[in-house]
């Protein structure tokens, strides 16, 4: 799973670049989001990074260790690198929203996309970091942090659907 998010980061990053030239304004909505965005993808990289490569190496010290310190070492390791990797989430998930808030924005503003898709995407993104806000920053893809992903990957979908047939 890890690895299909990291492979896919770059086509969405590529997806972002073209966000951008389209709502490109004297403002700078877009260019802002695009670099909020480029921070994001930072973050959800190495958030997968540090989940699904580091962390199953460490799951194999756990199981592979000899005595029960070298085994509490690894898991200190292992606890360690789950709130790292929950820190990078967390940043993808409000970095991300801001963007999409910004974009959506510009959209609203500049009328060069669906108007749907910028109230969409305001309220996504107002959904998304009013939830972390208040806690609700599971970054689990079965508790909160799922909500995040599926409304942020519609809204990106019918982004790429609007950019295609504004050409």
């Amino acid at each position: 799973m890890h690895s299909l998010v990291l492979a896919v980061l770059p086509i969405m990053f590529i997806g972002a670049i073209g966000l951008y030239r389209r709502l490109a304004a004297p403002d700078q909505l877009g260019l802002s989001g695009f670099v909020l965005y480029a921070f994001a993808t930072v973050a959800a990289m190495n958030a997968g990074v540090a989940s699904g490569f580091l962390g199953s190496y460490l799951v194999e010290k756990i199981d592979a260790a000899e005595s029960e310190s070298v085994t509490n070492l690894w898991r200190a390791l292992f606890d360690y690198n789950f709130q790292v990797n929950q820190a990078f989430a967390m940043l993808f998930m409000v970095a991300s929203s801001a963007a999409i808030l910004l974009w959506s924005i510009a959209i609203l503003r500049g009328r060069k996309l669906g108007q749907g898709l910028g109230v969409y995407g305001c309220v996504v993104a107002a959904f998304c970091i009013g939830g972390i806000l208040m806690g609700y920053g599971m970054t689990t893809i079965h508790g909160f942090g799922g909500l995040v992903f599926l409304s942020q990957g519609v809204w990106f979908f019918t982004s790429g659907v609007a950019l295609s047939r504004a050409q």
